[in-house]
């Protein structure tokens, strides 16, 4: 993860490190799908670019885990890294790269709360558990803006696309309030994270529109 993030923050650094005044540089304030972010693109060759950014959001809301509803938080971060191509010279473009994925969901309970798992109600002290994806994902799209272009300083932007993040890692641990009956509560965890990652098995994608506004410096 470290690693990863270092990675993307030297890319997003050369972006605003690049020749701003031989090819140009923009940036943008957008909100979609991936949450509420900017970017920072730089003109590398004739109709080509480069855009790094950020987005990030958090909301919180009761998630179903076996009978009963928990604790849930949906935290979005992606840090995207991306090529835009200016196929027809205009605003139109075509875009590909990749993502630092951070985006995921947690599921908590309190001491006290009854889980209903396979029939079964289970009085807990705990229950952690997350689905997460692929810390590095593929990205395809196509959108409009240019946010170096050389047509006034402010522009529209919107991008429309898929975030390809692979099979989503479900993972989950609760303890039990009478140790006694902690194996069978973790057999009934084991089997609702495998229900759960059946159910998840085929979105391996996720969508991604945003709009914005750019600005060329």
């Amino acid at each position: 993860m470290k690693r990863a993030m270092a990675a993307a923050a030297a890319v997003v650094w050369t972006v605003w490190a690049a020749d701003a005044e031989a090819q140009g540089v923009g940036g943008t304030a957008k909100i979609g799908t991936l949450g509420v972010g900017g970017d920072a693109t730089v003109g590398l060759f004739q109709n080509l670019n480069l855009r790094a950014g950020y987005n990030q959001f958090t909301y919180k809301d009761d998630v179903e885990f076996g009978d009963e509803d928990v604790d849930g938080e949906v935290d979005l971060e992606t840090i995207p890294l991306l090529l835009d191509w200016h196929c027809f010279g205009g605003g139109f473009r075509l875009s590909a790269g990749a993502m630092v994925n951070n985006n995921e969901v947690q599921i908590s309970a309190e001491p006290g709360d009854v889980l209903v798992l396979e029939g079964v109600p289970f009085t807990v002290q705990s229950l952690q558990g997350s689905v997460t994806f692929e810390e590095w994902s593929w990205y395809g799209g196509f959108g409009y803006g240019n946010a170096v272009g050389r047509d006034g300083r402010w522009h529209f932007a919107c991008d429309f696309g898929v975030l390809f993040h692979g099979d989503p890692v479900v993972e989950a641990r609760a303890v039990s309030s009478a140790p006694a009956v902690q194996p069978l509560l973790d057999a009934a965890v084991a089997a609702e994270v495998a229900e759960l990652q059946d159910d998840l098995k085929d979105f391996t994608f996720y969508p991604v529109v945003s709009v914005g506004i750019s600005l060329r410096f």
